[in-house]
């Protein structure tokens, strides 16, 4: 788009006569189906003069000609993601059919599991596997779990194992030992 925003044309009769003649033009060239901002432009000389362009999303570059490359911040495929892991960016024509701009090649963390080859989520190991906490209540936490294990039972290990009662040392009050001298104390879980 080129728009043409002032014309002049001087003519002087006489023996210094002068013709002067010249355009204002100010030229929209982006691309790609962005949008023209006239209201900021850059002057390219005395009489010509550029409009910025507003880029959709996957686009890039003064005159939105570039694919946007989703992995320039430096900050994509970072967090939960294993230290192997690559961002790949994706063409134009890929980000707008995925609403993305990027994917990561690799593997999560321990505990995270990949959704989309985009981010890494918290496994609910708890919901997955009912039995993880046997004896006891299972606690979901950011990239592992733990077990809150019931009267009787401490945690060894992410497992709720039962308390020897007749053999373990009584430590803080965690069991009450219920056999006199000269019984026989059994352990029942």
């Amino acid at each position: 788009i080129i728009i043409i925003i002032y014309s002049r044309l001087t003519i002087q009769y006489g023996s210094n006569s002068t013709l002067e003649q010249y355009l204002d033009i100010l030229a929209c060239l982006c691309t790609n189906g962005s949008r023209c901002n006239f209201e900021e432009t850059t002057i390219i000389s005395a009489h010509y003069q550029l409009a910025s362009c507003e880029c959709l999303p996957q686009y890039d570059g003064i005159l939105c000609e570039l694919d946007y490359d989703g992995c320039i911040s430096g900050s994509a495929c970072k967090v939960n993601w294993n230290n192997e892991t690559t961002c790949v960016s994706l063409n134009a024509a890929q980000q707008l059919a995925e609403h993305r701009s990027y994917y990561c090649a690799g593997r999560c963390v321990d505990g995270y599991i990949s959704v989309n080859n985009f981010t890494c989520d918290d496994i609910d190991e708890c919901s997955l596997n009912s039995s993880l906490c046997e004896d006891g209540t299972c606690i979901n936490l950011i990239g592992s779990y733990t077990c809150d294990c019931t009267s009787g039972y401490r945690l060894d290990h992410q497992k709720c194992i039962d308390i020897d009662e007749c053999t373990g040392p009584n430590i803080n009050g965690t069991f009450l030992r219920r056999c006199n001298d000269g019984e026989v104390c059994i352990n029942i879980p």
